[in-house]
């Protein structure tokens, strides 16, 4: 659900869904690529960065969580697929990426 106003000043800002709270995370350098590969089907800033709610009702909450436990299952999917590569041990999912983006934004290992 991210949108391009969710980043200022190389950082990003949101609410969590289970407390509410509004947190504030640095961008890191590597996030920075990620967001220029993204950029460039930009139009507005209120647009989704990531395509893979493109054609789903925003204002429909019921259809939003439908769609995103869907992509998140596909996701999770392609990532098991990943890490059967040579070297990676660890297991991968999307909720596992978002810690270590926070872990990673808040400069811990």
């Amino acid at each position: 659900m991210l949108k391009w106003y969710d980043f200022i000043d190389n950082r990003l800002y949101y609410r969590m869904d289970k407390n509410k709270k509004l947190v504030s995370l640095a961008n890191p350098k590597m996030v920075e690529k990620i967001l220029e590969y993204y950029a460039r089907s930009k139009k507005k800033k209120d647009d989704l960065i990531f395509r893979y709610l493109k054609g789903t009702n925003l204002k429909d909450d019921e259809h939003i969580v439908a769609r995103v436990k869907t992509v998140n299952r596909n996701l999770n999917r392609r990532l098991k697929l990943i890490s059967k590569k040579p070297g990676i041990e660890k297991k991968l999912s999307t909720h596992i990426a978002g810690h270590s983006f926070g872990n990673i934004s808040r400069g811990k290992d």
